[in-house]
């Protein structure tokens, strides 16, 4: 893989975009590296590196690949920005454990019966 897109998927963290890519490197060398199997496609715009793919060459998605924190950068970097996380989902991003008490939730009591 060339020098400046092994630096650019090593800060990355093994993802990256199709913009960023093309931004150290001639279109050309992008696309004759994924020619090549060094970086698949996760999503659209978005590329991983192939050597973090546990089971290379099968059939199966290449979200469905990876570490679930990888598959989770390829989605926020397809978002860009754009898209919104679930509470317990960006409490992970962000590197915060869930609160083990749900504060401020209560138990509904059925009433149904009482005058």
């Amino acid at each position: 893989m060339d020098s400046r897109l092994c630096a650019l998927m090593a800060s990355g963290g093994g993802v990256c975009t199709w913009r960023e890519m093309v931004r150290v490197a001639p279109e050309w060398t992008v696309q004759a590296t994924c020619r090549a199997g060094r970086l698949v496609r996760a999503l659209p715009g978005v590329y991983l590196d192939a050597t973090l793919l546990s089971h290379p060459g099968t059939e199966t998605p290449v979200l469905a690949r990876v570490e679930p924190e990888l598959a989770r950068r390829a989605a926020l970097a397809y978002a860009d920005g754009r898209g919104a996380l679930c509470r317990l989902t960006a409490l992970d991003v962000w590197g915060l454990p869930p609160a083990t008490r749900r504060a401020g939730v209560r138990r509904r009591t059925d009433r149904l019966g009482s005058a």
